[in-house]
């Protein structure tokens, strides 16, 4: 789910906590494991802050650590630019 908040001069911060409540290896609870943050450029949002809180199995570290599928329905790990702006820029160079 994505939050947007803005804060003083900046770009808006959104959300994107981890959708999974439980987790896909033994079905335990998961519980937040961190939040991490990163600027992020699209062409149908513009720029924004992402802050994803990821989930851990909370009965064994071991297991996965799940994260935003927004997110990453959006943009590459640890990338700043989204889908939308790396095609647009590819056509853009191919077709013009």
């Amino acid at each position: 789910m994505a939050r947007a908040t803005r804060e003083a001069g900046n770009a808006p911060a959104i959300a994107f906590v981890a959708e999974a409540e439980r987790c896909p290896v033994c079905d335990e609870a998961l519980k937040v494991y961190k939040s991490r943050s990163r600027q992020v450029i699209t062409l149908a949002a513009g720029s924004f802050r992402a802050v994803e809180t990821l989930k851990q199995c909370g009965e064994d570290a071991t297991h996965p650590i799940m994260g935003s599928n927004a997110l990453a329905r959006q943009v590459l790990p640890r990338q700043r630019y989204g889908y939308d702006l790396i095609v647009h820029v590819g056509c853009a160079r191919y077709l013009h």
